[in-house]
């Protein structure tokens, strides 16, 4: 069975923070949590897996006692886009009186909901959101579980030139790299990360295409990419629009190696919707599931690579 062990650790860790920085208590022997994911709209595959994760933790916590001696409650809201994110924050906080607030999966959600946390002095745990700007805003009350956008790029970047390149017999300079990314805050972040680390690795940037993860048709996207003829695609994409790629870009017989993301790529339902044609294809970034039996003692130092 697929579990976010971690996240356990997580509650632990964030409600102390809670209840000793803030020294805010739960009301009836309770922690009221508040939970902004995007359940519905085109990133609710990922975004039920973050809520998904959330539940099994808090479940897991509740089982042994909860934590600090209280029961955790979860308060869930739907934010398919980031004015839901900000409206939903608000009434978590206004009329639902949490005591924190776990979300959000996607960027632009995160940079609309932490607004209104911070502003009503409400802790707001990041568990997804990367871009750099989410931090980068001084807030007090904001803390993240995950790495940066920049810090993904730079794991891509370290991986194509220390990994792949010599498994390919080629120097990495001499790559031809492509970069593809959705247009929203998350690829666009990505983007830049990537091609700021391109740069400092020396590497060969031939091509970077931006496009709406609403797109239903990225015939042109990959034409255009045929055309850099790229040793290696860099993509950072969600789960909808890096289907639709991969589907496209075999019926167009685009070649190149595809390196993804953890949103795209390194979602199972991934795999699910390719099949056999999803192997060969790598995914950066942290995995979205993993099995607590496979991770267990001894299995988690076996399975580690080097």
């Amino acid at each position: 069975m697929k579990k976010a062990f971690f996240m356990t650790i997580l509650w632990t860790f964030s409600l102390m923070i809670i209840a000793a920085g803030q020294g805010v208590f739960a009301a009836d022997d309770v922690w009221r949590i508040g939970t902004i994911y995007p359940l519905s709209g085109p990133n609710a595959k990922n975004g039920i897996k973050n809520f998904d994760g959330v539940k099994i933790a808090t479940d897991m916590a509740n089982e042994t006692g909860g934590i600090l001696g209280k029961k955790i409650v979860l308060v869930s809201a739907d934010a398919p886009d980031p004015q839901a994110a900000a409206s939903e924050a608000n009434r978590l906080i206004t009329n639902e009186r949490i005591t924190a607030i776990l979300g959000t999966q996607s960027s632009s959600l995160s940079m609309a909901a932490t607004v209104v946390a911070e502003k009503n002095k409400v802790f707001y745990i990041e568990t997804e959101g990367i871009i750099g700007q989410i931090t980068a805003r001084g807030f007090k009350y904001l803390f993240r579980t995950t790495f940066s956008s920049g810090m993904m790029a730079s794991q891509a970047i370290e991986y194509v030139t220390e990994t792949i390149a010599p498994k390919m017999g080629k120097n990495a300079k001499d790559l031809r790299i492509a970069i593809v990314h959705e247009d929203g805050g998350f690829g666009t972040a990505v983007s830049k990360g990537l091609d700021a680390h391109s740069k400092k690795h020396g590497l060969n940037v031939v091509s970077i295409q931006g496009y709406s993860s609403k797109s239903t048709d990225l015939t042109g996207l990959i034409l255009k990419l045929k055309q850099a003829k790229p040793d290696i695609i860099l993509a950072a994409q969600y789960i909808n629009d890096s289907i639709l790629f991969h589907r496209q870009a075999k019926e167009l017989r685009l070649t190149g190696m595809i390196i993804g993301s953890t949103a795209g790529q390194g979602n199972p339902d991934f795999h699910k919707a390719l099949g056999e044609e999803a192997n060969g294809v790598v995914a950066f970034g942290i995995p979205s599931e993993f099995s607590i039996t496979t991770w267990a003692w001894p299995n988690a130092w076996i399975s580690l690579p080097g």
